[in-house]
């Protein structure tokens, strides 16, 4: 039985998706977003790094993505959690990922 099917007779089950190495793949296979499946969209939260994606793990500098019902909850346990944060990090992987989205062939994703 599917991850998805079981989940349909919990409805308050919220899902952690941690996808930080989402674009490494194996195989020429391509990676999957749980959230993308079915209807999981609604309980997911999917958490990416920067750290991985652009080969700078000690910056320690991630994003969640999901519906704003979860994602406003989880900002509020960020908030009373989390007491330092690298702004200057947190700006240059902002700048990073504009490039990224640009299509700057200079970033490759790469399959092994």
């Amino acid at each position: 039985m599917e991850i998805s099917e079981v989940l349909q007779d919990f409805p308050n089950v919220v899902v952690l998706a941690d996808e930080v190495y989402d674009f490494l793949t194996f195989d020429s296979h391509e990676h999957v977003s749980f959230a993308t499946l079915g209807d999981n969209w609604h309980k997911t939260i999917t958490i990416y790094s920067g750290g991985k994606l652009m080969n700078a793990t000690g910056w320690k500098v991630g994003w969640s993505i999901g519906p704003a019902n979860i994602i406003y909850l989880g900002g509020i346990i960020y908030n009373t959690s989390n007491y330092c944060t690298n702004t200057p990090a947190q700006v240059a992987f902002s700048k990073a990922l504009q490039i990224v989205d640009q299509g700057d062939p200079s970033f490759k994703q790469q399959s092994v």
